[in-house]
């Protein structure tokens, strides 16, 4: 137990040390730390059989583990930045976030898979890259600054709308349309996924544990989805994405954290329409991710 935690707490410190090193000054990272994704990894259609018979618990190790050997495609590694302005007091204050331009997604450039997942798993790859989720006014900061805006395409609801044919099937209505309007990989993308969000509502609800979701605007700017907590933590359907936010931010032109930003009362306003948090802004994690799916630190040039 004491080496599997290790293990763990060292590949973390890793992810952090990497992200840092690729932020000059503690300001804005560029991209995210990854390793390059190896020659033989899956390809996103490749991943839609390989995930569909799986379990949901089986499903998410093997996303993890194809995480953590880079198997993501080179565009969703660059961030992009969103301004931000907001009235702080008596002033105007500015803050700057960097996301990734799409939802996260598996596989290469030319072949990906956009996976939905269980805020759990989400809250793993936020901690392994040093990332926030979202909060509902960062949904609709990135959706007002998105250059491929798409229309969005529900599908009728089922109960296989949790399955990872209808996530497949899904993801290539979104590419159809995506291709149709000649928007090409790389954009700031919105309108195609509800997000998994931050909310101080989180700890507030009472167990079992719950998913927040918010979004999916049409094109006059209004979401289909107000801010939900209905749905137990371990669901994921189709419709759902996650957006990852770089921690490391600025405000008024200054590194800043965005998790301690959003504990701040006075300053959360720039990031947060429901008030600041009053406990740590992430999932809470039942188990730890597998300590196999690390890498080895030892074998690290």
């Amino acid at each position: 137990m004491r080496c599997w935690l290790i293990h763990f707490l060292s590949a973390l410190a890793f992810g952090l040390v990497t992200a840092t090193l690729a932020s000059p000054g503690g300001g804005l990272p560029s991209q995210l730390n990854l390793p390059p994704r190896p020659a033989d990894a899956p390809t996103g259609s490749q991943l839609s059989s390989l995930l569909a018979p799986l379990s949901l618990e089986e499903r998410e190790e093997r996303i993890w583990s194809e995480v953590v050997r880079g198997n993501v495609p080179s565009f969703l590694r660059a961030l992009v930045p969103v301004e931000i302005e907001a009235n702080v007091g008596d002033k105007v204050s500015s803050a700057v976030v960097v996301v990734t331009p799409d939802y996260f997604a598996l596989g290469s450039d030319s072949d990906f898979f956009r996976l939905p997942m269980t805020p759990q798993l989400a809250q793993w790859i936020c901690d392994y890259l040093d990332c926030s989720l979202p909060t509902p006014k960062l949904v609709n900061e990135i959706w007002t600054n998105a250059a491929a805006q798409l229309m969005p395409q529900p599908i009728p609801p089922s109960p296989e709308m949790a399955n990872v044919e209808v996530f497949y099937q899904h993801h290539l209505m979104v590419e159809t349309q995506r291709v149709a309007k000649g928007f090409a990989v790389g954009l700031l993308m919105a309108g195609i996924k509800k997000d998994v969000v931050l909310t101080p509502q989180l700890a507030r609800r009472p167990p079992p544990p719950r998913v927040a979701i918010y979004g999916w605007h049409y094109p006059n700017g209004t979401p289909i989805q107000p801010v939900s907590l209905v749905h137990k933590a371990y669901y994921a359907d189709y419709s759902h994405g996650i957006r990852l936010v770089a921690n490391n931010m600025l405000v008024n032109g200054r590194a800043a954290r965005l998790p301690n930003l959003l504990r701040t009362p006075q300053m959360a306003t720039l990031l947060s329409d429901e008030g600041h948090f009053e406990t740590q802004p992430r999932y809470p994690l039942e188990k730890m991710p597998p300590a196999t799916s690390f890498w080895d630190l030892e074998l690290l040039p």
